[in-house]
């Protein structure tokens, strides 16, 4: 993400989803509360998965908990598209995370602990902590109705909200991010940008050690759906199905779980997060403008 600019954080504190507890995902489906075509995020830990209405994510942008004993933290931004899950442990301790405001047009979180501040990648980027990283975990994203074919019997965060969370922040930061507009105030947030793609542009962003790598949308589908790359000396095959969704998976191995860090993103987030990165289809020695 380059050096932090303290002259273009907008900072503002939003309450990170609080839960009240769960229900059978089945269940709020039957009873009208989400639609089987909404979209959901899969966290799994300890053998456990919970799942997360982005509806309600884009208000929070933080949620916190455990799973099978194990810590998790999901994050999303609803302007970037960015969900992302990691693990909140620094140092043998688990950290409490919040969002603190918004930098280079995505989220900042906040720990309580130190006020470090950090990006949606869990990479700290300004505090007593920077430099430290957190380790990724992989979330998934997909329709409720996805979500209910894999697990029958998933289970739904809760969230504890003001009204005004529900009827008023809820639907205008889902507006900006659905439909891809970039609000004036967020733009005096962008350090610089990387136009070799369109700010706006959907994509899937593979992340390792390594690589950093973004696969346009309009690529991905030009491509029939389905892309098979090599990443580091490893067959890959990327899709996505017919709502939008990632699929990303090594082709040597039956391990789901065995498969490089990514996400459904925004070209313009990704590209300021790791600049210089790599864009299917083109020279990867290229770097940013």
């Amino acid at each position: 993400m380059g050096d932090f600019d303290a002259s273009r954080f907008m900072k503002f504190k939003a309450e990170p989803f609080n839960a009240k507890g769960s229900e059978p995902l089945k269940n709020a489906v039957g009873a009208g509360a989400l639609k089987e075509e909404d979209i959901v995020m899969v966290v799994e830990r300890g053998g456990e998965r919970l799942s997360f209405w982005m509806y309600q994510m884009a208000t929070h942008h933080v949620a916190q908990g455990s799973l099978g004993g194990l810590p998790y933290l999901v994050n999303y931004c609803a302007l970037c598209q960015s969900a992302t899950a990691m693990v909140p442990v620094i140092d043998g301790e688990v950290y409490h995370f919040s969002c603190a405001g918004i930098f280079n047009g995505m989220a900042i979180l906040e720990d309580r602990e130190t006020g470090s501040y950090w990006n949606v990648h869990g990479e700290c980027v300004e505090g007593p902590l920077k430099g430290q990283k957190m380790e990724s975990l992989l979330l998934g994203q997909m329709t409720a109705g996805q979500a209910l074919k894999q697990w029958p019997d998933i289970s739904l965060a809760l969230p504890e909200q003001t009204w005004v969370q529900r009827w008023l922040m809820q639907p205008v930061k889902n507006f900006f991010g659905r439909y891809g507009f970039f609000p004036p105030f967020i733009k005096k947030t962008l350090v610089r940008r990387d136009t070799r793609l369109p700010d706006m542009m959907s994509g899937v962003g593979i992340i390792t050690e390594k690589t950093k790598r973004f696969y346009p949308l309009q690529e991905i589908k030009k491509a029939g759906g389905k892309i098979r790359d090599t990443l580091e000396g490893r067959p890959l095959a990327l899709s996505v199905d017919e709502k939008g969704f990632p699929e990303v998976h090594y082709e040597d191995t039956e391990d789901p779980m065995d498969a490089p860090q990514h996400l459904f993103t925004r070209w313009y987030g990704f590209a300021l997060t790791y600049p210089g990165c790599a864009i299917y289809g083109e020279d990867e020695s290229s770097t940013t403008p």
